[in-house]
C-alpha cells in the first residue's frame, strides 16, 4: 500500500492544526477536529501495521502522514503510544510537531 502511492510533500494540515492547538493548550478545540485527529491517528496506525495490504477508506492525510513517518522509528513509536487527542499534553504535541516538521524538511 505504501509503495503504491507516489510520495508527496507532507500534507497533514488538519492533523498538525490539532497538534498546534494542543501545543498552545487551546481549550476550545472543536469536537469535529478532535474526532478527525483521532480518526487520522487510527488510520495511520492501520496503514503502518499492514503496509503491504490495501486498507479501505484511508484519508489522504493519513496516508501522507504514514509515508512520512514509516522510516522514523522514534516518531512511529510516539504515534503508536498516543491514545487519542485527549491524551496529548502541550509538551507531547510540541515534540510531535517538531518531529513532523523535521521530516518534511528532509
Amino acid at each position: 500500500m505504501l509503495a503504491a502511492n507516489l510520495k508527496s510533500p507532507l500534507e497533514t494540515g488538519l492533523f498538525t492544526l490539532a497538534l498546534s492547538l494542543s501545543r498552545n493548550n487551546e481549550q476550545n478545540v472543536p469536537a469535529t477536529l478532535i474526532d478527525y485527529f483521532d480518526q487520522i491517528l487510527n488510520q495511520v496506525r492501520a496503514v503502518l501495521a499492514r503496509p503491504g495490504e490495501v486498507v479501505k477508506d484511508i484519508a489522504p492525510e493519513a496516508l501522507d502522514l504514514a509515508l512520512e513517518i514509516e522510516c522514523d522509528t522514534c516518531l512511529y513509536k510516539e504515534l503508536l503510544e498516543l491514545e487519542n487527542y485527549r491524551s496529548l499534553t502541550p509538551e507531547k504535541a510540541d515534540h510531535l510537531l517538531r518531529d513532523l516538521e523535521a521530516l518534511s524538511v528532509r
